[in-house]
């Protein structure tokens, strides 16, 4: 992850993401500094913590790095993009300028599963690299005891010490989620892997193997969606409940907008159809003459720390 004692870590990510537990413990390891902003800089004018602390590495969201321009974080010399899919014009705007490093690794596996070390101008943003801490499978989506052949899109399962022990009082959930043993593990054995049982991690997110070996990206087996590394799942039950409606409009809001006292969403993004099981189903693209019998405003409250107002 490019840090040593010389480095000087921004501290932007929310204490309730798994990120920040990088920043904070893992500089302190190699004996750099932690640059922890005020709430005050995390939502106006990052690039001014960043010449005042003179820091030169910082984990952030794809999203919010295309926010900013290269001159508002000239001073880095290593952007870690995580908790959403990076984006080419992450690429185009900073491939160039410094160390580019995309990370990917779901809480369930804090904090970090795979690493692309060094991105560079041609690289594909949804190459997310190699193992590192862990190992990780792909299986057919359909069925974790088969292995997927090598080349086709699959499930990405993750096996190591950095597995989580489950879901905090939620049984059936963790046991969804966790498994042991699948019958392919008998066929790769060595020494480390005499404790039983081997657990591993269904992460529902659909991958398959580059031809150098590293991971990309393909999308999710489900309806899950993230805004600002924030799942929305969770709000459709709610809002089709309280709305008795099929279609939320979701919107991106910045807290300092005029527009949100106006009640007039800025930042309209794709539009996702609610089905009657409380999944989502296919997507639609904005529309200005639509009228949306639900609408549900994110906007950050602390770095990516979100909060949700249905109305």
């Amino acid at each position: 992850m490019r840090r040593d004692a010389h480095s000087r870590v921004l501290q932007f990510a929310s204490y309730s993401f798994d990120m920040s537990v990088d920043d904070i413990l893992m500089t302190l390891m190699v004996g750099g500094c932690v640059c922890v902003v005020s709430d005050e800089d995390r939502v106006s004018d990052i690039s001014i913590p960043v010449r005042r602390m003179n820091i030169n590495c910082a984990h952030l969201t794809p999203s919010y790095v295309d926010t900013q321009n290269a001159e508002s974080l000239a001073g880095l010399q290593v952007l870690c993009v995580l908790g959403e899919a990076m984006t080419t014009s992450n690429i185009k705007s900073f491939a160039e300028r410094l160390t580019l490093i995309n990370t990917y690794g779901p809480s369930e596996a804090a904090v970090v599963t795979t690493v692309t070390p060094r991105v560079v101008p041609n690289s594909d943003p949804a190459d997310i690299g190699f193992a590192i801490g862990s190992r990780v499978w792909i299986v057919d989506p359909n069925d974790h005891n088969q292995l997927s052949p090598i080349g086709a899109p699959g499930e990405l399962l993750i096996e190591g010490p950095i597995l989580a022990r489950g879901y905090l009082h939620d049984e059936i959930k963790t046991n969804a989620a966790f498994i042991t043993d699948p019958l392919w593990t008998k066929l790769f054995t060595d020494d480390t892997d005499n404790i039983k049982p081997r657990r591993f991690y269904k992460t529902g997110d659909v991958v398959q193997y580059c031809q150098d070996g590293s991971v990309k990206f393909l999308g999710r087996k489900d309806s899950q969606v993230k805004v600002r590394y924030v799942l929305i799942h969770s709000l459709l039950p709610y809002c089709a409940e309280k709305n008795k409606t099929n279609k939320i409009f979701f919107f991106k809001q910045r807290p300092s907008c005029r527009a949100w006292r106006n009640r007039v969403p800025p930042e309209p993004i794709p539009t996702t159809r609610l089905r009657s099981d409380g999944r989502l189903g296919e997507t639609d693209r904005w529309k200005r003459c639509c009228n949306p019998s639900c609408l549900c405003v994110l906007f950050c409250s602390r770095g990516n720390s979100v909060r949700s107002s249905p109305h």
